[in-house]
């Protein structure tokens, strides 16, 4: 049990002590240990400096956002309203400054254990919390491994129109949880039995089930209602995909597109031309999952048929996005000279493009700058992006397309600090990527391991080896449990590149594989 006061300590040792809580979570989580005995080593090394609360979260591997996000699950499915709540103060309880008098409950619940591991005592009137597991559960052997990666049973909740929260089962930082998720009602539904739509939670209304039955079945037409049913069953796999990583989506994806190219034969001219231009929305995505698995042939011929069925439905913008993910790959694949020239050509008609859309093709030709070495052009894409990003949300983003999803002011960020990296500038760019890889939510879980891979890269560039192989570290976890072979291969290349540096990081890679 705390005795005494709760741990003065400063900002600077606090982030030291973070990033080396994380490094020994990443490491022995691989060993096996649990959370109970990583927390006991994070409060043995730290001794005087961290609350056992703080020790319990950083022993999950988790952060503020994350226990604020679960507190806030607990909370709606028990009817309670917690919108207020913010990460300073889940941070006040957890470094004990503040007695968390309404959540202790569900502080416990959400880490699984007896108050007195989070730093509480027992006060001699009042029973006490425990929600400590009375044996440990088995390895999780569900949906998550055999299908989509979600659980098998999976209540909805909460109807709000066409909107409904689901629970998802995900893998977090090596711990089974659940996430909740605001998805259409048209996501839940069913495609006859044939597995082509996966229905991620909850009893869809049995009229709208059957009519979608209907036009998959070929026994009605396909209409615009069907168009925003894969646009929506679409907008649930691009969340899912920051969860779980790209491999588990690839047969529902490839089912749809089956689908959906199967229904454009006969339907009307008007949908036909609709359903074209999803197809291709399911194409590039298709090929950026490809990216992310580290198959770039196959992610080229997925991109140059998203192109063709974008040229086809007559979208210009449609088009021009796609030549950036091309611009993108480029990147990816070490071709500054072809992502510059992608790049540019995306922008060539800027009047057909959104502001976040341009300013997310101003930045991947500000990256090919970069790697050429030429800072004036570089600077000036970028402050050319970030401006355009300005303008978005200063709209709301309202206008923006769903294919544009993930260029936030936070990606940005990441890849100015990149681009510093790049340009060598590195004092500059690990302050940069940091500050960024804090800003992204809790579950885009592979963004953030594909981010920290850059930051350690930063770190390895400034003589900061230590930091850079911590970063890298927890770079690989997240990588292992989202399965991004495209991380992983980065994370090899920073290891080759500079054995002397990621030493800690070689326990935890696994070997390549055979094709590589």
């Amino acid at each position: 049990m705390w005795q005494g006061r709760p741990p003065r300590v400063s900002r600077a040792r606090r982030q030291q002590i973070t990033q080396e809580a994380r490094r020994l979570h990443a490491l022995r989580r691989t060993q096996g240990s649990t959370v109970d005995q990583i927390q006991d080593e994070i409060l043995r090394r730290f001794y005087g400096e961290v609350f056992p609360g703080e020790a319990r979260m950083l022993a999950h591997g988790w952060n503020a956002g994350l226990v604020r996000e679960g507190l806030q699950a607990l909370s709606e499915a028990a009817g309670l309203d917690a919108s207020g709540l913010q990460d300073a103060d889940v941070l006040r309880w957890l470094r004990g400054e503040t007695y968390p008098r309404d959540y202790l409950d569900r502080l416990c619940r959400l880490f699984q254990c007896h108050q007195a591991a989070l730093g509480w005592p027992v006060a001699q009137t009042l029973p006490a919390i425990d929600y400590t597991p009375r044996q440990r559960p088995p390895e999780a052997v569900d949906t998550l491994a055999r299908h989509m990666g979600l659980m098998g049973e999976v209540p909805a909740e909460l109807p709000e129109g066409d909107l409904l929260t689901v629970r998802l089962g995900v893998m977090i930082n090596g711990e089974q949880a659940t996430m909740p998720i605001r998805v259409p009602r048209a996501v839940l539904l069913e495609a006859g039995g044939a597995e082509l739509l996966t229905a991620l939670a909850g009893h869809p209304d049995p009229a709208e089930r059957q009519r979608v039955t209907a036009v998959i079945k070929r026994r009605r037409p396909a209409d615009m209602r069907s168009v925003a049913h894969f646009g929506a069953v679409l907008a649930s796999y691009r969340t899912l995909e920051d969860l779980i990583g790209p491999r588990r989506l690839l047969d529902p994806v490839r089912s749809m597109i089956e689908v959906i190219d199967d229904l454009r034969i006969d339907a009307p001219a008007a949908v036909q031309r609709s359903l074209l231009g999803i197809a291709a929305q399911y194409w590039q995505f298709a090929g950026w999952l490809r990216v992310d698995l580290g198959d770039n042939h196959a992610a080229e011929r997925a991109y140059d048929t998203a192109l063709a069925r974008a040229t086809e439905s007559g979208t210009p913008a449609l088009m021009r996005y796609v030549l950036a993910c091309k611009s993108e790959q480029a990147l990816m694949d070490g071709r500054p000279d072809a992502a510059l020239v992608l790049a540019q050509e995306a922008q060539r008609d800027p009047e057909t493009l959104t502001p976040a859309a341009l300013a997310w093709a101003a930045d991947l030709e500000a990256r090919a700058h970069a790697l050429n070495g030429d800072e004036a052009n570089c600077l000036h894409q970028l402050d050319n992006a970030r401006s355009l990003l300005a303008v978005s949300a200063e709209r709301g983003r309202a206008e923006e397309p769903p294919w544009v999803y993930h260029f936030v002011n936070e990606a940005f960020e990441v890849h100015r600090g990149i681009c510093l990296t790049d340009l060598g500038r590195t004092d500059q760019a690990t302050s940069v990527l940091d500050a960024a890889v804090a800003a992204v939510p809790a579950e885009r879980v592979r963004d953030r391991a594909y981010y920290l891979t850059y930051a350690a890269r930063a770190y390895a560039a400034d003589d900061e080896p230590e930091q850079a192989d911590a970063v890298a570290c927890e770079a690989a976890q997240l990588a292992l449990e989202t399965d991004s072979i495209r991380v992983l291969g980065r994370l090899r290349r920073l290891r080759s590149d500079d054995p002397g540096t990621f030493h800690e990081l070689a326990e935890l890679l696994p070997p390549p594989p055979p094709d590589n």
